[in-house]
């Protein structure tokens, strides 16, 4: 099980990610108490795991069509499905990074069904989003804390904002 605090310092985190993520493409979401989502056909979905010293797991991103295109533009979706997931995933690394925490990604799978819900006995209800449209995503978070996990208590300031670059 996922211990409470660990829980209510990371969910926040996976929320602004998601939402800071839309809003650099010009798509306006927010937090949703809707729970569940009203797909129309199907669900595009990307899977990302990541490991680290005191944290390990994985997060599950997916949503209907609709936001997912508005950022693809005319490139492939199911491209853009897999980088979105990198992106999001990175901008919660980011954050993690500023509490001390250090994880490293793997590579995103893509998936698209219809009733995709993981199973694992430590996943708690997802976080889910809408837009303005009423386009809805939602993000699952399979986390896996190590014995003793702690968060700094001063975020890291040296740490790098989204977009940015170290070069050595």
């Amino acid at each position: 099980m996922i211990l409470p605090e660990v829980e209510a310092l990371i969910r926040p985190l996976a929320s602004a990610a998601c939402i800071e993520l839309f809003e650099s493409y010009g798509i306006s979401m927010s937090q949703s108490t809707q729970r569940s989502v009203k797909p129309s056909g199907y669900l595009l979905c990307g899977a990302m795991g990541f490991v680290g010293p005191q944290l390990k797991g994985s997060i599950l991103f997916a949503g209907t069509q609709e936001p997912l295109r508005q950022v693809a533009g005319p490139n492939p979706l199911r491209d853009w499905v897999a980088e979105l997931t990198n992106q999001m995933v990175g901008r919660l690394k980011t954050k993690l990074l500023r509490v001390g925490v250090e994880i490293y990604l793997t590579t995103p799978v893509v998936l698209r069904g219809e009733h995709i819900v993981p199973l694992p006995d430590n996943c708690p209800e997802p976080l889910f989003f809408a837009d303005e449209q009423g386009s809805t995503l939602c993000v699952w978070l399979d986390l896996e804390p190590a014995p003793g996990l702690e968060f700094a208590h001063t975020p890291n300031a040296d740490a790098l904002g989204e977009g940015e670059e170290l070069m050595f």
